[in-house]
């Protein structure tokens, strides 16, 4: 049972991590948006993103306009600001992958 809880922690957490670009970005841009709601945008929108992915896989734009699409009305942005959103969550998401990696990479060898 403990697994189990340990498990949905660690997935827990990582939504969380993983929605904190987009909070980020929809804040910068003036957004109203919680930490919570960015989390839920994040989990609809990845799954909707996978089930047009799995359907239209040759279409890969589909899946970027729907995204969009779900910042705008999700977040009350306009078309611009929606597209720069999913810009800045992209580009942040890989800065903090790159700085995890490097920390963790820093970790193993101390």
């Amino acid at each position: 049972m403990l697994d189990l809880l340990l498990i949905a922690g660690v997935i827990l957490l990582s939504f969380i991590v993983a929605s904190f670009p987009l909070y980020l970005s929809v804040k910068m841009l003036g957004g109203r948006t919680s930490l919570l709601r960015a989390v839920g945008v994040n989990l609809v929108v990845g799954i909707v993103t996978s089930l047009l992915y799995i359907f239209f896989s040759p279409i890969a734009i589909v899946v970027f306009l729907v995204a969009v699409v779900l910042y705008r009305e999700m977040f009350r942005l306009r078309w611009w600001k929606a597209f720069l959103v999913w810009f800045i969550q992209i580009f942040l998401s890989v800065l903090l992958a790159l700085l995890l990696s490097v920390l963790i990479g820093m970790s193993l060898l101390l």
